[in-house]
């Protein structure tokens, strides 16, 4: 696990990425919380979600949008196309990693969606 910042132009993200331990490359997932979250989720619940899908063999990317968790921009720029700007730019870091199939990069941004238990 390695906490660093994405340099963008609207304002830097910061993140959290993890890899599998096998070498090669690897589907990626986005974590992305809701409105007032942060990167580790509510009660860390996408902690534990990244920890299983790295197992399944996921390289995991959480961020912090704008004027959340770890961020410094400003709450005045939280909007919906910065969240989405962001979220792109996001997919793209990833698609740029050497380990990452850029051609399999999934999003999860629906807490109520998950079910840990799928990934057992």
């Amino acid at each position: 696990m390695r906490d660093f910042i994405i340099p963008f132009a609207l304002g830097d993200i910061p993140a959290r990425i993890r890899y599998p331990k096998e070498e090669g490359k690897h589907p990626a997932m986005l974590l992305l919380h809701g409105f007032t979250g942060f990167k580790e989720g509510d009660g860390n619940l996408y902690e534990l979600l990244a920890e299983r899908l790295v197992d399944k063999g996921f390289v995991v990317l959480q961020m912090d949008f704008c004027s959340c968790g770890n961020s410094t921009v400003s709450k005045t720029e939280f909007t919906l196309e910065h969240m989405c700007a962001e979220t792109l730019h996001a997919v793209e870091y990833l698609k740029q990693l050497d380990n990452v199939d850029d051609k399999i990069i999934y999003e999860k941004a629906n807490k109520e969606e998950l079910d840990l238990e799928k990934l057992k």
